[in-house]
C-alpha cells in the first residue's frame, strides 16, 4: 500500500513559522495523526484514536464505514460517555429513579439504531467490554481517555463486594424503574426489530414482579410475545394481570374480556376478533354463573361462545372434544331450566 507522510513536529508555542502561520498545537497534532492513519487506509486504528480522545463525531463517521460490529462498539462508547457526562454535570443531591439524566431510554434507542437488538437493553445492566479500547486500557492521555474497564457510567455502579464487582441486581432494578420511558422511546421512534427488545423488557419486569408493566410490554410486541393458551411454546401472556392462568382469577378474566372487546372495535373486516384461548375461560365462567343461579347471564355466555367458535379454525388447539362436550352439556342444562339470554342486556 502506498503510504503518505505528513510532517509534524512539536514546536515551541511562541514560535512562528517563516510564512507567519501559528505553530501546530498538541490537538492539531492529534488530528494530523488521525489524518495520517486515514491517508494510509487504516480506518480501524483511526477509530481507536478517535475513541481515545473522545472525538465522537469522527469515530461515528469512520466506524460506520468499517463494519457493523465496529459501528455498534462506537455507539456503545458514545452512549456510555453521554450518561457519564450527565451524571458528572449534576449535583450530588439524591435523584429519583425517573430522573432523565439516567438516560436508559436514550442508550437503548441508540443501541437499536446501531442494530444491536436486545443487546441494547441487556447492556444497561451487563455492559460488555469495548474491544476497540482494550489495547489502550493503561493509557490515560492526560485524562482524555477512559479505560474500557472503567467505562461503565457511575450512575449504574454500586459496590457489591470487597473486590469491587458491580451489583447487577441493583443496576437491573434501577433500569427497570425506567421501563415506561424506554417503551415510549421505542414506540415514538419505530425501527425494525424493536419487538424482541420489548419482549426482553417484559421478561425482566415479570421476573421482578412488575406484572402490569410486563404485560404491557408483551401486548406491544405480539410477534415475539405470543398471547395464547397456558403452556404454549413461546407464550408470554394468557390472562391479563394473572400470574398463574391455571387458577381461576375473575379480575384477570374480565380484564382479558375487555381486551378482546377493544380489539373487536379495531377490526376492519366483518369477521369477529376472537381471543381463541379465552373461550374455555368464558365457559368456565358460565358454569360458575349457573351455580350462582344467574341462569340468564350463563345462557348469554353459552350463546356467545357457541357463536364465536363457529368462526374459529377447526384445527384450533382450543377446540378440544372436552371443551365442546362441556359446552353442549351446559347448554342442555340451561335449556332444560328454561333460561334465555334475552334479558341479560346488562351483561
Amino acid at each position: 500500500m502506498l503510504k503518505s507522510t505528513l510532517p509534524f513536529q512539536q514546536t515551541d508555542p511562541h514560535h512562528v513559522s517563516a510564512d507567519g502561520q501559528p505553530p501546530l498545537t498538541a490537538v492539531d497534532g492529534q488530528f494530523v495523526e488521525l489524518e495520517q492513519l486515514l491517508l494510509n487506509g487504516n480506518r480501524l486504528d483511526a477509530v481507536k484514536l478517535a475513541l481515545k480522545y473522545r472525538w465522537w463525531s469522527h469515530a461515528l463517521i469512520i466506524g460506520s464505514c468499517i463494519d457493523k460490529s465496529v459501528w455498534q462498539e462506537v455507539v456503545q462508547a458514545v452512549t456510555q460517555d453521554l450518561s457519564q457526562s450527565a451524571s458528572e454535570s449534576t449535583t450530588d443531591a439524591p435523584r429519583s429513579a425517573e430522573d432523565p439524566a439516567f438516560m436508559c431510554a436514550l442508550k437503548v434507542l441508540y443501541g437499536v439504531f446501531s442494530g444491536s437488538g436486545p443487546a441494547a437493553l441487556r447492556s444497561l445492566w451487563h455492559p460488555k467490554p469495548l474491544g476497540l479500547l482494550a489495547e489502550h486500557s493503561d493509557d490515560t492521555h492526560n485524562g482524555h481517555f477512559i479505560p474500557a474497564a472503567d467505562f461503565t457510567p457511575s450512575e449504574y455502579s454500586t459496590a457489591s463486594s470487597s473486590d469491587g464487582q458491580t451489583d447487577r441486581a441493583a443496576i437491573r432494578q434501577r433500569v427497570l424503574s425506567h421501563w415506561l420511558r424506554i417503551v415510549v422511546m421505542l414506540l415514538a421512534n419505530p425501527v425494525p426489530g424493536e419487538a424482541p427488545i420489548l419482549t426482553l423488557l417484559g421478561d425482566e419486569l415479570r421476573r421482578h414482579h412488575r406484572l402490569a408493566a410486563a404485560h404491557t410490554c408483551y401486548l406491544l410486541s405480539p410477534s415475539t410475545s405470543l398471547f395464547t393458551g397456558y403452556g404454549a411454546p413461546n407464550g408470554r401472556l394468557t390472562l391479563l394481570h394473572s400470574r398463574c392462568p391455571v387458577l381461576w382469577d375473575p379480575v384477570a378474566f374480565r380484564l382479558t374480556e375487555v381486551y378482546e372487546f377493544v380489539q373487536s372495535l379495531k377490526a376492519t373486516s366483518k369477521s369477529p376478533v376472537i381471543v381463541a384461548h379465552l373461550q374455555p375461560y368464558k365457559l368456565l365462567y358460565a358454569w360458575w354463573l349457573t351455580e350462582q343461579g344467574r341462569l340468564k347471564e350463563a345462557t348469554w355466555y353459552c350463546d356467545a361462545v357457541a357463536a364465536l367458535i363457529e368462526d374459529m379454525p377447526k384445527e384450533s388447539p382450543f377446540l378440544t372434544a372436552g371443551f365442546i362436550h362441556q359446552l353442549t352439556v351446559l347448554k342442555q342444562r340451561l335449556d332444560g331450566a328454561g333460561a334465555t339470554s334475552e334479558a341479560s342486556g346488562s351483561q
